[in-house]
């Protein structure tokens, strides 16, 4: 109700769904079975889809920056990629998962992580985070240039961290080549921290 607020309502929209994904992401490390773990990875899908669209469109309100046409872009192409994964056995992440590996941490705790065929749509959701990456540096950038020099480095520049770090990341975990726990919820403390 009250529009001056909004990019608050929208932040913890996000905060919500990274909340929510660090649920799932330590359920998926422990489940024992193929078709429980697809079912955690459909619904970390809708953790992340919440989380990215939520952050599209706090950086409108927040930042107010007029180019509204990229959020659109951000949301239309996650809730495509969103549907994507629900029609397909193993999210458009893996078009098969042949096991889930134990790996062990340092301290002596393992997790598992989902050995598999990648699907060749997989690339979608990175393209997406490529253009939400790009969406960030031209707010922080039109911000920074209106003399907001403090929310710029702060607010964009924990934005552009977070997006770069988890969205470099997960793919690399995907497919197999970085062996590491899930960073994302971790990593959006960042944004959280600069925003207290």
């Amino acid at each position: 109700q009250q529009r001056g607020t909004k990019a608050h309502l929208f932040f913890a929209l996000a905060a919500f769904g990274a909340g929510a994904n660090a649920f799932v992401e330590l359920a998926m490390m422990k489940v024992q079975t193929i078709p429980d773990y697809a079912v955690l990875s459909k619904l970390g899908h809708v953790c992340i889809f919440i989380l990215l669209v939520s952050l599209a469109w706090f950086v409108v309100a927040y930042f107010g920056t007029t180019r509204r046409w990229l959020a659109w872009v951000v949301t239309v192409a996650w809730g495509l990629y969103l549907v994507g994964c629900f029609l397909t056995p193993y999210t458009l992440i893996y078009s098969d998962i042949t096991e889930l590996r134990p790996v062990p941490l340092p301290w002596g705790e393992t997790y598992n992580v989902a050995v598999g065929e990648i699907h060749p749509l997989k690339l979608t959701a990175d393209l997406v985070t490529v253009v939400l990456l790009a969406f960030f540096a031209e707010a922080t950038w039109t911000l920074w240039r209106r003399g907001e020099r403090g929310r710029a480095l702060a607010t964009g520049g924990s934005l552009m961290l977070f997006l770069a770090t988890a969205g470099l990341h997960a793919p690399l975990v995907d497919m197999g080549i970085l062996v590491s726990p899930p960073l994302i919820s971790f990593a959006f403390l960042v944004v959280v921290l600069a925003m207290a």
